[in-house]
């Protein structure tokens, strides 16, 4: 007869609460010259509590750990926002705003439990939230790092040229090459993997811009981040060893016998090593800094005379209208920089045009 049982896998936890945050604020607001021109400015320290984390347990408790309130982050940052609206004559008016902002994000506490720097994205005290953790990498060995065996037609590293010990025998000139960071001749995971970046944005800024001039208006939306970290992963980016579609004139800058290109974008092509991409480093990180046009308008307004007054019309404008229109970047080909971390399985941002008119009534 079969009997059917239960039993409790994790420890529960009724003492949970909700995370507590600490705001730090100064601000200062300015208005010069009429109030043509204006000036906002806010320094703030963000600490964040009672993080939810599986705190480490005796073994003999028997079951997996609950989650408690351990974790504690910190956010520090500024912001600052200038505006300015002017008129030139009777007929022309503009104005300009602009927004830039700063935020470093850290780690503070992860409660009792040790930081772990096992996978390629941490959470460890004093560094950002899923840090990029990895090697540091130094472009690609070139047939100087080896010995050449012309009898064999081979080429063996050289006993100074630093490399991951169990691919001695199958690194070659065009793979990626990593930095001892401590100096003692080899590449060690324990030794030579560091923090070499983060996919948090910095130097996140917005520029406004808008005219008019007798019923013509137009306005323009930028929006950016000047420093960002980004990584594309798996199909998104190994495409031939993952069987994904990827722009051809990435794969065609690779290393290869012709050119030996120690800059190159990918590194040899081989058939099932995993030396090149499994062993994570600075090599796949990607500048996802960038400018986006992400709304431009156009304008224009018809007078209130003639038929437009006959046919009691409060308000008429034709308009056309933009959305997402360009970005700048030197971000992955065909992925969007403000997804800086992906395997490419997500939809691409797309660009609207929209072409109206709007009509008021008396």
């Amino acid at each position: 007869e079969i009997t059917s049982s239960m039993q409790q896998s994790e420890a529960s936890n009724n003492i949970l609460s909700w995370e507590s945050i600490k705001m730090t604020n100064i601000g200062l607001d300015v208005n010069l010259l009429n109030n043509r021109l204006s000036l906002t400015a806010d320094y703030f320290i963000k600490n964040t509590d009672d993080i939810l984390l599986k705190v480490k347990l005796p073994d003999v408790l028997g079951v997996s750990e609950p989650y408690q309130n351990a974790g504690k982050v910190q956010n520090k940052g500024w912001e600052i926002a200038l505006a300015w609206q002017d008129k030139i004559g009777k007929d022309f008016t503009y104005g300009v705003n602009v927004t830039f902002s700063d935020v470093k994000n850290k780690v503070v506490s992860v409660g009792n439990t040790a930081d772990d720097f096992s996978s390629d994205r941490i959470r460890a005290v004093g560094y950002p939230i899923d840090a990029f953790w990895g090697y540091k990498s130094d472009g690609l060995y070139t047939v100087d790092d080896f010995d050449y065996d012309i009898a064999t037609n081979t080429y063996t590293p050289k006993a100074t040229t630093p490399i991951i010990e169990e691919y001695r025998t199958k690194v070659q000139p065009g793979d990626i090459k990593y930095v001892d960071i401590d100096g003692d001749g080899k590449i060690t995971p324990t030794e030579d993997r560091c923090y070499i970046g983060s996919a948090i944005p910095r130097y996140n800024y917005t520029i406004g811009l808008n005219a008019a001039w007798r019923g013509i208006d137009f306005s323009l939306f930028l929006q950016g981040v000047g420093k960002c970290d980004g990584y594309i992963g798996g199909m998104g980016r190994h495409a031939f060893t993952e069987l994904a579609n990827y722009p051809q004139k990435a794969h065609l800058d690779r290393w290869t016998w012709e050119n030996q290109n120690p800059h190159a974008s990918y590194p040899r092509f081989t058939y099932d090593e995993t030396y090149n991409r499994d062993e994570f480093s600075s090599f796949w990180l990607e500048d996802a800094s960038y400018l986006r046009v992400k709304n431009l308008q156009v304008g224009y307004t018809v007078p209130r005379k003639g038929i437009i007054s006959k046919m009691h019309i409060e308000n008429l404008r034709i308009y056309f209208s933009g959305e997402n229109l360009w970005t700048f970047t030197d971000f992955f080909s065909s992925y969007d920089p403000e997804i800086p971390v992906s395997s490419g399985g997500y939809y691409p941002i797309t660009a609207s045009y929209s072409l109206g008119l709007s009509i008021t009534f008396k």
